[in-house]
């Protein structure tokens, strides 16, 4: 029917993701406000000890 299960939705992403860590990074590229920010300037890291995703910037500086 092409709805999104919003509950199933958040509770993979808290499953799969450090959800603080990605938000703080969104925030801080936000206020930083550089031009090439959400495809370019990071790495996705998987955590070994919970396997959770998270986001490490880089080459903010061009």
């Amino acid at each position: 029917d092409g709805s999104i299960d919003i509950a199933a939705t958040q509770t993979y992403l808290e499953d799969n993701f450090d959800v603080d860590m990605v938000l703080d990074h969104i925030a801080v590229i936000n206020w930083s406000v550089p031009f090439d920010d959400y495809f370019q300037n990071h790495f996705v890291y998987q955590r070994r000890s919970d396997e959770r995703w998270l986001m490490i910037p880089w080459d903010l500086d061009q």
